[in-house]
């Protein structure tokens, strides 16, 4: 059986809990190891805009029962959101990114422009989701794979996006939703509940490795108000007493 939350017709049979990679950059951070503070913020920012999107699912009071599964994961995958019934199976991909962003298909490159005329290039979602839909039309033989790429920031301008493809904001992903059922009108599963069990075994939580010198770590309990500055001394005696001084780095 699965372990999951229900809210009237939708099931969240994998929740979205705290990122095990956000835990070890955190403390990667307050131990001294400063570089890998720009790909802390980075992932606390797409995190953010997932988030952000999970309360739209709350908002759509869909008639139709579904599941849910968040911050799915394999080996080689990470899709931010499954949606799963027994018409189709949605995977969603969330970017949370502000400015101008634009898709070039014939050079499979995805870019965003800043207000100050900053051009930035990122790894194309396209190409993520893509690979992910391939993965699972392997797995899931007997239902249409689909996908959608959902923009969170309210300050997200969408430019140029390929023909067809479905790359719109949160506010659009009801009707994306909706427009879906409407299309695929006809069940091709008899039992989601087998489906959702069977990806559940396939879901693995990834270790994250991270490239440090460990006789550079700073060791020792640090100041819980000052974190990655302080570290704290215990002198016993008759009255304990707790010294702080600066870190050496």
């Amino acid at each position: 059986m699965l372990e999951n939350q229900k809210e009237g017709e939708w099931i969240i049979a994998l929740q979205r809990e705290k990122a095990l990679k956000e835990l070890v950059l955190q403390a990667a951070v307050r131990r001294g190891f400063h570089k890998f503070k720009d790909e802390l913020i980075r992932l606390q920012q797409g995190l953010s805009g997932e988030r952000y999107v999970d309360r739209c699912w709350q908002d759509m009071q869909l008639e139709e029962q579904h599941y849910l599964l968040h911050d799915f994961q394999t080996n080689a995958h990470q899709i931010d959101s499954i949606f799963l019934c027994d018409k189709f199976i949605l995977l969603v991909e969330i970017k949370n990114i502000a400015g101008r962003v634009d898709f070039d298909e014939a050079r499979y490159q995805f870019t965003r422009k800043l207000e100050d005329g900053t051009v930035h290039g990122f790894r194309n979602p396209l190409d993520q989701v893509r690979r992910h839909q391939r993965m699972l039309r392997a797995v899931v033989r007997n239902l249409p794979v689909l996908y959608a790429i959902v923009f969170s920031h309210p300050k997200t301008i969408i430019g140029h996006i390929p023909k067809g493809e479905p790359i719109f904001h949160c506010s659009g992903l009801e009707f994306h939703i909706r427009k879906l059922l409407a299309q695929h009108n006809t069940a091709q599963l008899t039992s989601t509940e087998l489906l959702t069990t069977k990806l559940m075994q396939m879901h693995t939580i990834k270790k994250p490795q991270l490239q440090i010198e460990q006789t550079k770590i700073r060791t020792g309990v640090l100041c819980v108000q000052c974190q990655a500055y302080v570290q704290m001394h215990y002198h016993y005696g008759v009255v304990r007493k707790v010294h702080f001084v600066l870190s050496p780095h």
